[in-house]
């Protein structure tokens, strides 16, 4: 490969980028559990006239060319999600000190198509918040 690109005449033939192997399998994830990662291989590849050869990542980087990613969530898309109502308004009947007052929201854990889940499916660090203080403007 490399005598090929020696006796290169048109550099714009060369082609140079990442090759990319299959993503790992996501073995036996639960919703609600913690996530799991897929992975592939990456390796620098350089094509010319039917010839293939592999580089090191640097040599890649060097020509600007942008690195995939090599690893992604396995959290699956029919797992449910946190979801929200608007807050509600900043109301002076419920003060709880000199104008401030509460607001609150509903946060339910659910499907994609809206179906109530049990909530230990979500995860549990990302919940929403139900309640803030707000300034409802009585002096």
């Amino acid at each position: 490969m490399l005598a090929k690109l020696a006796e290169v005449t048109e550099p714009g033939n060369i082609k140079i980028d990442y090759a990319a192997g299959e993503w790992s399998k996501c073995s036996h994830y639960e919703c609600g559990k913690p996530g799991r990662a897929q992975v592939r291989q990456l390796k620098c590849r350089i094509s010319y006239q039917g010839s293939v050869g592999y580089l090191d990542d640097d040599v890649c980087e060097s020509f600007g060319v942008v690195r995939p990613p090599s690893s992604r969530s396995c959290l699956p898309s029919h797992c449910p999600r946190w979801q929200t109502s608007p807050w509600s308004e900043c109301l002076s009947s419920r003060c709880i000190r000199h104008s401030t007052s509460m607001q609150r929201r509903e946060v339910k854990c659910a499907y994609e198509n809206g179906t109530n889940a049990p909530f230990e499916l979500c995860d549990r660090e990302s919940r929403p918040k139900v309640k803030k203080e707000c300034i409802n403007g009585i002096v």
